[in-house]
């Protein structure tokens, strides 16, 4: 992770006080700094802790369909909240990275 990483993390956390409702569903920049270390200075982020995978976590509920598809209902309209948030932030992601 760089510079360009906290500028956008930066930039999100931003969009959340400006009067702009902030999406509970993007991750939140709670700190950053520098070290120095043995191969030079490295950018340190502090993220909000992630529980689980998307993957890990409907794995975890075994073979009931019902509660997966449920689950993955929930999930994709989070996921479609956060975008419309990144997207109002007028941030994107694209194959070649991020862009605003």
């Amino acid at each position: 992770m760089g510079a360009h990483e906290l500028e956008v993390m930066l930039r999100i956390n931003h969009f959340g006080q400006d009067g702009k409702p902030r999406s509970r569903n993007v991750i939140k920049l709670l700190d950053h700094f520098e070290i120095n270390g043995p191969n030079g200075k490295h950018f340190c982020l502090v993220l909000e802790y992630m529980w689980h995978t998307v993957a890990d976590f409907l794995r975890s509920y075994g073979d009931e369909p019902e509660l997966r598809l449920a689950f993955a209902k929930i999930i994709s309209q989070q996921l479609l909240e956060g975008l419309s948030f990144l997207h109002g932030s007028r941030i994107m992601h694209n194959g070649n990275g991020i862009k605003y």
